[in-house]
């Protein structure tokens, strides 16, 4: 292989929605009701396709997109106003902790998938002594634990 692959943070999706939803009282959603649901799509230079729409194809499921963005802000504001569902992880929705506990909840997906958020290092560079300071610095500044108010809980 030509790089090493460390592994950063593991988490499972979530659904976030608005407080307002009616589904708040919910314990978990599953697949196949968030197929049903307005859903919030990410699209990048990289994926053309936003992730729930693949991810939901995989499943034999249909998603329906109804706001498309490339940014988790755009995200937030799109969700907070009660229009729409976003399957995700805590780290991705992790921008603004005050604003998501007052407008958004999370709760967990009643089928359990695992996220992994991995680093590719060349080989090269993996040999280096600051590599191990730098991952930790990493994993503790960007990767901090960070909760949302689960419902669940």
């Amino acid at each position: 292989t030509f790089c090493d692959i460390y592994l950063l943070r593991e988490e499972s999706l979530r659904v976030f929605m608005s407080r307002d939803s009616p589904l708040i009282d919910q314990k978990s959603l599953s697949l196949k009701t968030l197929s049903q649901l307005p859903l919030i799509g990410f699209v990048s230079e990289i994926h053309e396709i936003p992730f729930i729409k693949r991810f939901m194809a995989e499943r034999g499921l249909p998603a329906k997109i109804v706001f498309s963005c490339t940014t988790s802000q755009a995200a937030i504001e799109y969700l907070s106003n009660g229009h729409a569902y976003l399957l995700g992880t805590n780290y991705v929705m992790k921008s603004s902790k005050t604003f998501h506990n007052k407008y958004i909840r999370s709760m967990p997906l009643k089928e359990k998938v695992t996220i992994y958020h991995l680093m590719l290092i060349p080989k090269a560079q993996s040999t280096s002594p600051l590599l191990g300071i730098f991952l930790e610095l990493f994993r503790s500044v960007y990767l901090q634990d960070f909760s949302l108010i689960d419902i669940a809980e």
